[in-house]
């Protein structure tokens, strides 16, 4: 099952598609589109967060030791909201993965896909590209699992992993 945010990724991955992988401005169009529903996540995240601190303050704010409860109460909630943007940006990144993996599947011509409703475009792609060049694609997109592991600046990260993925 797919959530909206990963349906919008699977649209830009078949818009970029179209355009042809290899194509410089099309991979940065679709880091772009990437960043877009991250960041549109982690606004709706940041939202729901909010909402459930100032409903805890209301709550709370005359029962407790408020100064000190607040503050990590709000501690809490910046921490959870990292948690889960961390969290939703990994699902995306798991997207583009497995639709990497799904192009170098078709190359391969193994039937088992992880989104049989984009068969048509990624074994057109597969048709494009020889499978050393799909393999370091693929290995583009791990790469970027790896540097986002470490402390390493994220959209330079994107950037870098877009461009050696799609670019």
């Amino acid at each position: 099952i797919t959530s909206e945010s990963q349906n919008e990724l699977l649209s830009a991955l078949a818009s970029m598609a179209r355009q042809g992988i290899g194509n410089i401005s099309s991979a940065l169009t679709l880091r772009a589109a990437f960043s877009r529903v991250l960041a549109k996540r982690r606004a709706e995240i940041t939202k729901l967060n909010d909402v459930a601190l100032k409903e805890e303050t209301k709550k709370y704010k005359n029962t407790t030791d408020s100064d000190n409860w607040l503050k990590d109460r709000e501690k809490f909630y910046i921490a959870h909201t990292e948690s889960e943007y961390l969290n939703e940006r990994e699902k995306l990144i798991e997207v583009l993965i497995s639709w990497v993996g799904d192009v170098v599947r078709q190359k391969c011509s193994v039937n088992r896909l992880d989104f049989p409703s984009e068969k048509d475009t990624t074994a057109r792609v597969a048709d494009a590209h020889e499978l050393s060049d799909l393999l370091q694609r693929m290995e583009g997109m791990e790469q970027l699992r790896a540097n986002l592991e470490t402390n390493v600046q994220e959209q330079l990260a994107l950037e870098v992993a877009f461009l050696t993925a799609f670019g």
